[in-house]
Order: C-alpha cells, then structure tokens, then sequence
C-alpha cells in the first residue's frame, strides 16, 4: 500500500510539473503583455479599456509566440525534473530509459512515424467530413490554430516537431511508465500511461487518438528498450503534422494513400516487433 501511495505521488508530481510550467508561462505571459497594451491603451487617451480588444490582442500574441512559450516550458521542466531525481538520489537518464537502441530498428521507425501520422489524418478527416459542425471537431481545429499559429516554421519544428515530442516521451514513457509497472501490472501500466498521455491534450479529438498512439509508443519502448526509439517515432509524427500544417499539398490523402499507410503502419510494426530485445518476464512479449 505504501508503495501505490509513493506511486501515485510520484506520478502525480511527474504531471504537475509537466502541466504546471506549461499552463503557468502561458497566464504569466498574458498577463504581462495584458498589463502593457492595457497602459498602452489608456496612454493612447482612450478613457476607458476595450477589454475585448485586449483579449484578442493577447489570445494573437500567445498564438504567435507559442513555440518560444513551448521552448521556455522545456528547459524550465527539465530543470525542475534534474532537481527532483538529484533530491530522490535516482539518476535521470535511467530513470527516463535512456539506453541504446538497434540501429536496424531506426529505418522502421521512421517509416512507422510517417505511416501512422497519415492513416490518424486520413481518419480525422474522414470522421470530420461527416461530422463538419460537430463542436468536438470546431474545438480540435481551435487547439490546432494555437499550437500551430505561429509564422515562423523554424521555431514550430523546434518547439513542436523536436523539443517537446523528447519531453512527452522522458515524462509519459520514461519516467510515468517506469513508475506504474514497478507496481501493477505491464499491461495496466500502459494503459494508464496512455490514459494520462490523451487526457493532458486538453481534446476529446487529439486526446482520443493520443490515447492509442501513447499505447503504441509504449509498446515500442518495452520492445526496443531504449526510450530513444518512441522519441525517434514522436519527432517525426509531429515535424510532419507541422510541414503538413505548412504544406497543405502534403496532407492531400486518397484512397491509395490509406491503404499504403495501413499496410506500411503493420508492416513496420511487425518488424519492431521482431527485432525486439528479448524481454523480461514481468513485460510484454
């Protein structure tokens, strides 16, 4: 018992942290650039604020600066996790599963990123067009027009595409996971994981297909062993989506397109599967 108690606080901490940075920089960002366009405003000589005015002004700032918020939220979370695992006297990278990986695991990896991305996209926007006013679906496009708001390319693939899909996976697969199987059951261990992985996403849409794609990920890191290989995997999934995002021509998808990327998903899957380190009793097989 006393060991699920240090679990769950350990879990717990792991997400407060996670979520906490995040949602803090975002309010202390718009609070602060709040205050100065509402000075601003009143210098201006207007008598009184046009609060819809400035929420809007502040909402298009956080849309455009949110890869340097997502930056900012990386290195100030990794700082604070190097303070807890130096105070819990545990070291970080085993903590986080930082091992090698099989190189010849690496080109099957990239194409399963790929794959997977298309075939969740072609899915979403199946499921979209039959369901076009759904509000489900108008706030999935809302949280995507704020990840994605920004116009400069360069810091969305660093925010989005490299820095935080490493951090999801240290905190979610690494840290989390290790966590949970010390203390029930590998396959309960993943599904929690992966509940908890969809549920910060904030969206019943991103959060649904975050749910599978963290049972997969985790899949990966107990056969390969190595949380470079989910991180390998992430990277690629979410520098896609951002060129994709880009580059609308990319994410044209066709019947062929489905097809192409089920099979490859499966293929690439099965050949993971078969070059898996050989596991251990209490893992999956």
């Amino acid at each position: 018992m006393k060991n699920k108690l240090k679990m769950i606080l350990h879990v717990f901490i792991h997400l407060l942290v996670f979520v906490g940075v995040q949602s803090l920089i975002v309010v202390v960002t718009g609070l602060i650039y709040g205050v100065i366009e509402s000075i601003r405003f009143l210098d201006e000589g207007n008598a009184t604020l046009d609060t819809f005015q400035i929420e809007n002004q502040i909402q298009g700032f956080i849309f455009e600066k949110m890869p340097i918020i997502l930056i900012a939220s990386f290195f100030i979370s990794v700082a604070i996790y190097l303070i807890i695992f130096k105070i819990r006297k545990i070291n970080i990278l085993e903590a986080g599963g930082f091992s090698k990986m099989k190189f010849i695991n690496i080109p099957s990896l990239l194409i399963f990123s790929v794959a997977i991305n298309i075939f969740l996209s072609f899915v979403i926007v199946a499921i979209e067009g039959f369901m076009s006013s759904d509000e489900i679906f108008l706030k999935h496009e809302e949280l995507m027009n704020i990840i994605m708001g920004s116009s400069n390319i360069f810091l969305l693939l660093i925010s989005v595409g490299i820095l935080f899909p490493v951090l999801e996976e240290v905190v979610f697969r690494g840290f989390i996971f290790s966590e949970l199987k010390k203390n029930m059951n590998v396959i309960w261990a993943v599904i929690i994981q992966a509940l908890l992985f969809g549920l910060v996403h904030l969206n019943i849409v991103q959060g649904t297909y975050a749910f599978f794609l963290g049972i997969i990920l985790a899949c990966v890191y107990i056969w390969t062993k190595s949380i470079w290989a989910p991180i390998i995997v992430h990277i690629v999934f979410n520098s896609y989506s951002v060129l994709a995002n880009e580059y609308p021509q990319i994410g044209e998808y066709n019947v062929f397109t489905l097809v192409a990327s089920t099979i490859l998903v499966v293929l690439t899957i099965l050949l993971i599967y078969k070059n898996r380190e050989i596991p251990e009793r209490s893992e999956l097989a």
